[in-house]
């Protein structure tokens, strides 16, 4: 089985904005900057009016410079980074399942459902198969009574009779042919069905495996 963790090509990592919580993260991330952009230009004013002050002026510049400090440092960035695609993921995963294990055993039970309707698909085939088989032999029973009348009425010679028999017999023939030909594909989809069950069977059972091992 694949690994569980989402990977592009030839292992190259996804981006976080792709991850589960990336597009919550996106969204909440365009909206603080619009706010951001929205309080600036209320209190610009204000902060005019601070500047004006030396001393406000040069706790403003400090506070600048150790923004500019933290916004440029590398491991600082990474923190916030880390920090807020976790709290995106967290709010994310209270709406739609993300946790990988849990999907696949989702899957799991999805595919043991599956696999319950080919049973019982199997099962009306094998009812319908063995039905129709015992109408075919009934046939051939009737089909050779027919053949035996018809060749006394030819030793009588009698030939209206063995006229009306004769047709009988070929209509049975023909029905016969024409079910045993419908009998044998059946059994064919009743051998394909098997063999999907017996494969999805194993499949389940090789991934329950591997969810266990995780």
């Amino acid at each position: 089985m694949n690994d569980l963790v989402p990977m592009i090509g030839d292992g190259e990592k996804i981006s976080p904005w792709e991850k589960p919580g990336g597009t919550l993260g996106l969204v909440v991330a365009g909206g603080a900057l619009g706010g951001g952009a929205i309080l600036l230009y209320k209190i610009l004013p204000w902060l005019i009016t601070l500047t004006s002050n030396i001393l406000t002026l040069s706790l403003l510049v400090g506070a600048l410079f150790l923004i500019a400090f933290l916004v440029t440092d590398k491991r600082f960035r990474k923190t916030v980074s880390m920090i807020y695609f976790l709290i995106m993921r967290k709010i994310t995963g209270l709406v739609i399942e993300i946790d990988p294990i849990a999907i696949v055993e989702m899957k799991v039970k999805e595919m043991r459902e599956k696999i319950t309707v080919i049973k019982n698909q199997i099962s009306n085939v094998k009812g319908l198969v063995d039905l129709n088989t015992k109408k075919v032999e009934q046939k051939k029973i009737e089909l050779a009574r027919q053949i035996n009348l018809l060749n006394e009425y030819r030793k009588r010679g009698d030939t209206e009779h063995a006229i009306v028999v004769e047709r009988q017999v070929v209509r049975l023939q023909s029905s016969v042919d024409r079910q045993q030909k419908r009998l044998e594909e059946s059994r064919k989809w009743n051998d394909i069905l098997d063999k999907l069950k017996e494969r999805a069977m194993l499949v389940v059972e090789d991934t329950e495996n591997e969810v266990a091992d995780r």
